[in-house]
């Protein structure tokens, strides 16, 4: 799957740690859900589900996320991943 690279965005986030390592492939596979945390430069998007989109690229995943004005595909720090299992 490729990401759109006109709407792409890289957002920053504040580490929070975790107690499940999400840059295991098994868990970054492209179509799992996770949620948003910790995100500094866009608050607005901290407790929304996000898709992954590809494999983890130097720290960062590529994942689409539904914003007020419809879907957005952004690259976020893999700290700013929260597994939705684990709420």
């Amino acid at each position: 799957m490729e990401v759109e690279e006109d709407t792409s965005e890289e957002s920053e986030c504040e580490s929070l740690g975790s107690s499940l390592d999400p840059g295991s492939s098994y868990h970054m596979a492209p179509g799992r859900y996770w949620r948003l945390s910790g995100i500094v430069s866009r608050p607005e998007l901290n407790g929304r589900l996000v898709t992954v989109l590809a494999h983890p690229d130097n720290g960062r995943v590529p994942v689409s996320v539904r914003t007020d004005g419809g879907r957005e595909d952004i690259r976020v720090k893999v700290s700013c991943l929260i597994a939705p299992w684990l709420q």
